[in-house]
């Protein structure tokens, strides 16, 4: 049977794809993913005719994959690898900002992790969702860091806490105290730069703010320890919610506010991660990390 073509098509008995349009989808996705997405497009330009550079690689990219989608079909293996393949790059995070280049390895290694996470087929959905959260969060502690050690030298950062955060200046009371607890900024524990970092971007500016990261730190502790938000009674904490919720409404009906104690400050958040546990919102940890990512970027000076 002779064997025609068209443009990226082999036309016998039934359509299929010629090779080389794989090949160069595939190339693409590969330059992607070995070099970043800059580099990606610089290669995809150097190989583009006059009038054809301007146009946007992800959306060429995206354009050869619907085709072949269309071509092999939905279901198709190949199809499933490219658009796989696709997806997680283009959720992974811009790390290039980073200057220090270990930090930066480290946090595109993670990245890259944490995207596979989604492609692991022997975890239940409960536990694929924890563990995506907590190598966020991981990501989050390795971005402070690094954040607050170029921003600081570390005796600048102990006194900054000191006079910042009332916690620490209860519990170290001077600057010498600080100096013998801690050497360096890794031995600080990340919560004391979750609060500086709150405080920089939230609190100060009066940003309404939803404990977005404190509730990955919950399901990381609790991924470690198998504590309270994993394993709880989704009954009993609901039940427990609607009362608070209903104490609320009668003080409003007695006209006044009411002021949560400690204890029900906490279990707020306790429910609330429970939610965030609940709705798996895989989009809304990734907008939580790159927001963090952005925000350091857009601050540090270039130089750093």
């Amino acid at each position: 049977m002779q064997r025609q073509q068209v443009t990226g098509l082999i036309v016998n008995e039934k359509l299929n794809i010629k090779r080389e349009y794989l090949q160069k989808v595939r190339a693409m996705l590969n330059n992607w993913e070995k070099g970043g997405l800059n580099y990606a497009e610089r290669i995809f330009r150097s190989h583009q005719p006059t009038g054809k550079k301007e146009y946007p690689f992800k959306n060429v990219l995206l354009g050869h994959i619907s085709f072949i989608k269309q071509i092999k079909g939905i279901d198709n293996n190949i199809s499933l690898k490219l658009v796989e393949k696709y997806t997680l790059l283009n959720n992974l995070i811009d790390y290039s900002f980073i200057k220090n280049k270990a930090v930066k390895e480290k946090l595109v290694s993670d990245n890259h992790k944490m995207e596979h996470i989604l492609l692991i087929n022997n975890q239940t959905e409960n536990d694929k969702f924890i563990s995506f959260c907590t190598s966020a969060f991981h990501q989050i502690e390795n971005l402070l860091n690094y954040y607050y050690w170029s921003k600081f030298n570390f005796i600048h950062l102990l006194e900054h806490l000191l006079l910042d955060n009332p916690s620490f200046k209860k519990r170290y009371k001077d600057l010498n105290n600080a100096k013998n607890n801690f050497k360096k900024i890794s031995e600080l524990n990340i919560n004391l730069l979750v609060y500086l970092y709150e405080k920089e971007f939230f609190f100060d500016k009066k940003i309404y703010y939803k404990q977005e990261i404190t509730k990955l730190r919950e399901i990381r502790n609790d991924d470690s320890h198998r504590c309270s938000v994993i394993d709880v009674n989704k009954d009993e904490i609901n039940n427990e919610y609607a009362k608070l919720k209903a104490k609320e409404i009668d003080f409003k009906k007695r006209g006044k506010n009411l002021v949560y104690s400690n204890r029900e400050k906490k279990f707020i958040l306790k429910y609330e991660t429970f939610l965030f546990l609940e709705n798996k919102n895989y989009k809304e940890v990734r907008r939580i990390l790159n927001d963090i990512a952005l925000n350091i970027k857009n601050t540090l000076p270039n130089n750093v």
